[in-house]
């Protein structure tokens, strides 16, 4: 009996340091005494202009890709290829961009990067990570779909290269915005309050982003589904098993959207507690954030917890002498005063008998 009780507990201690270990979060010392961030402003510029035009293209995508989603029966005849040359346009404009801010990411050096914002974030860039993993094997099996279908006759070779093209241009963009998330989301408060003029701004766009593609892959299964019921689209058995298996990874195009857009809110909620997105003078005071995670408070913290208690303790003062001079005035009031003893405050009590 003995022996089994030590062999929970040397499996509990395992469980316990093994917990302890995927719990820890590895980042260089933070240096207080660094620079603050220069942020040139044609960099600002140039950010502004790609944010303005790739939101531009990715919502005309959605737009086309909606349009060819209700009309498909008719624009598949005609061999419509718009909503494949606007998917490179716009695609190709989500790479330029991601890739910009994660080059841009990069020149932060790790020991700006805050410990706790990273803890944080941690949940999230996990599903990031495994549904981009997962998004890999959605790439291959679409991609031998569409050369399956090239070699059934129903798509041409240039239409067939110009669909992978999208494919992997879209799981591009994915993997780069999981390299984004990482660290923008483990920016320190005072790295944040210096990349105010164009940051909050890629995070608005970001999240149109998500939202767009939740929205293209949802028109994407839709066509599928249509194209597996329908016999007039007479698919090879390759092409049938590569189009059903991808129906099954599709989910992880919307965890990664659903997550990503969450991971956007997030650095925007962090901007409207600056006071960033406040008309007038801002309502809320950020304290020295890094100061507080090495000390544990703010000296302005500390004031503050100082003015409350002493605020109470003058309340607690204040509400004692009224009290007492509440109970003085009802021993020296009226005759008609009624004393603890029953009798009114001008008689002598009586003494009580034995």
């Amino acid at each position: 009996m003995k022996l089994l009780q030590r062999k929970h507990r040397g499996i509990r201690a395992l469980l316990n340091e093994f917990m302890k270990d995927i719990s820890r979060v590895r980042v260089d010392e933070y240096d207080e005494n660094a620079l603050p961030l220069r942020i040139h402003r044609s960099m600002v510029y140039f950010f502004w202009a790609l944010i303005i035009v790739t939101c531009l293209a990715s919502t005309i995508k959605w737009l086309i890709y909606f349009y060819y989603t209700i009309d498909f029966d008719d624009l598949v005849v005609q061999n419509w290829l718009v909503n494949d040359y606007v998917g490179i346009v716009a695609n190709s404009l989500q790479i330029v961009l991601f890739a910009s801010v994660y080059l841009w990411s990069r020149t932060v050096s790790d020991s700006r990067l805050d410990a706790h914002h990273k803890a944080h974030a941690r949940g999230d860039v996990s599903i990031l990570f495994g549904c981009s993993f997962v998004l890999l094997v959605k790439l291959i099996l679409q991609s031998t779909e569409t050369v399956y279908q090239h070699k059934d006759g129903f798509i041409a070779m240039s239409d067939a290269i110009i669909s992978i093209y999208n494919i992997a241009a879209m799981q591009a963009a994915q993997w780069i915005q999981y390299f984004i998330i990482r660290r923008i989301l483990a920016l320190s408060d005072r790295d944040c309050r210096a990349t105010k003029s164009f940051l909050p701004v890629f995070g608005i766009a970001g999240f149109l982003i998500s939202w767009i593609h939740f929205g293209v892959t949802f028109f994407e299964t839709s066509l599928i589904k249509y194209q597996l019921t329908d016999e007039t689209f007479r698919f090879s058995q390759t092409t049938l098993v590569c189009m059903i298996f991808t129906q099954t990874l599709f989910p992880a195009d919307y965890l990664f959207a659903f997550t990503a857009s969450g991971c956007y809110l997030e650095l925007l909620q962090r901007y409207l507690q600056m006071g960033f997105f406040q008309l007038g003078e801002p309502r809320l005071a950020v304290a020295h954030h890094e100061a507080a995670h090495k000390h544990g408070a703010t000296p302005h913290g500390h004031e503050h917890k100082d003015n409350s208690m002493f605020q109470g303790l003058t309340r607690f003062m204040r509400q004692a002498e009224i009290m007492y001079r509440k109970r003085n005035e009802s021993m020296l009031g009226g005759e008609n005063e009624i004393v603890p003893n029953g009798l009114p405050s001008n008689q002598p009590a009586k003494p009580k008998n034995l």
